[in-house]
């Protein structure tokens, strides 16, 4: 498993958001884009903080099966920015916060619910 890279994972967000504006004015075919870099963007973050990679994993499924599901790019760049902020100052990044777990499945506890849908 390589070094997770909170730079890469907002580089990967963004040409994930860019590609699904591209799906939605009239490329259909763009969606493929927006699912692989969404892996991409799931895979930089995996070692370093493997909540955040289980979060954008279940958006991207969530999407997958549904197009009209909302994936939350500016509270995830809001929140990396908190994380590498927090990293900078040897501070724990904190929990996923609720508007960024919007749609997803979660336990009464607030914690991600994973789908189950073991494909990678």
């Amino acid at each position: 498993m390589r070094k997770s890279c909170y730079d890469c994972v907002v580089k990967h967000l963004g040409s994930a958001g860019v590609f699904l504006k591209e799906t939605k004015m009239g490329y259909p075919y763009y969606d493929i884009w927006v699912i692989g870099e969404l892996e991409h963007a799931a895979d930089e973050c995996l070692e370093d903080n493997p909540d955040l990679a289980a979060v954008i994993r279940e958006h991207r499924l969530k999407w997958t099966h549904d197009r009209k599901h909302r994936i939350p790019f500016e509270e995830l760049n809001k929140y990396i920015k908190y994380c590498v902020w927090a990293e900078e100052s040897s501070l724990a990044c904190p929990s996923i916060p609720d508007e960024i777990m919007e749609g997803l499945e979660k336990d009464v506890e607030g914690r991600l619910l994973p789908s189950g849908d073991t494909r990678p």
